[in-house]
């Protein structure tokens, strides 16, 4: 089974203590292979139900163990922050200001996402490069989130496609600054995309209505798929499909497999 190691650290960039998540393929430790890295959000929720706010896991583990078929890879993940009552997860899975309900308060959320893909991008990746056995360019590494984790996602593939050449967002919560992320899109130059995954649940409710989800991933998807060949693009809308970690575990050994084909 993959095994996972988890460090505790504090990340000056983003004023906050933070838990890593590295999990290494069963091989890893037989060889001298290197191996392509996925680079995933909320960390707390993929591993281990006992670090996850609701019990409820992506099960990373179990796919790679239920699916060996898949190729191996090293998963990287940081915790969210959950500064100032989940206020700090918005923060920095958005590059923009983002301004929700009530229950978050009535001021702005400032978009801190700069600076968390700056930590991913200068520090992070080099710490994972350096201590373990990875493939380094772009078309082996590769980045997925859900929610507001494929928002920032989405960010990522714009601002830095020469790092992440593989991406997954995952029922991302475009709705937020939905006009600003589709100008961004818009504006992208995806040519260095190796492979872009996009999907949305047609049941979707979270802190949107329920077609919000369906109307602006939709339309995210419009813009991209416009932009990026059709053999490196692919949007789904999942019949039945909910905004929670249940439902992404269903889908991951599919997803991992378009991504890492």
């Amino acid at each position: 089974m993959m095994r996972v190691l988890t460090e505790n650290r504090f990340i000056t960039e983003l004023d906050r203590e933070a838990k890593l998540y590295i999990g290494l393929p069963d091989s890893y430790d037989h060889g001298s292979s290197r191996y392509p890295v996925l680079y995933m959000h909320d960390g707390h929720n993929l591993f281990s139900p006992e670090d996850s706010y609701s019990g409820a896991i992506w099960d990373v583990q179990g796919c790679y163990e239920s699916h060996p078929e898949l190729k191996e890879v090293i998963v990287v993940a940081l915790s969210c922050s959950n500064l100032n009552k989940g206020r700090g997860r918005f923060s920095e899975y958005s590059i923009f200001d983002i301004t929700l309900g009530s229950a978050f308060g009535t001021r702005p959320i400032e978009g801190k996402g700069k600076i968390y893909l700056n930590y991913l991008v200068t520090i992070l990746k080099p710490e994972i490069d350096t201590r373990f056995r990875t493939l380094t360019d772009s078309d082996n590494t590769a980045m997925m989130g859900s929610s507001m984790g494929g928002v920032i996602t989405n960010q990522t593939a714009v601002l830095y496609p020469e790092v992440f050449g593989r991406i997954a967002c995952l029922s991302s919560a475009f709705y937020v600054r939905l006009d600003d992320i589709c100008a961004l899109n818009e504006q992208a130059d995806f040519s260095l995309i190796h492979k872009y995954y996009m999907d949305t649940g047609d049941q979707e409710e979270g802190l949107a209505s329920k077609n919000d989800y369906l109307e602006c991933n939709g339309k995210v998807a419009g813009i991209l798929k416009s932009k990026i060949l059709a053999s490196k693009f692919r949007f789904r809308v999942i019949q039945g499909g909910i905004h929670h970690e249940s439902a992404w575990k269903t889908r991951l050994p599919e997803i991992l497999d378009y991504l890492f084909e």
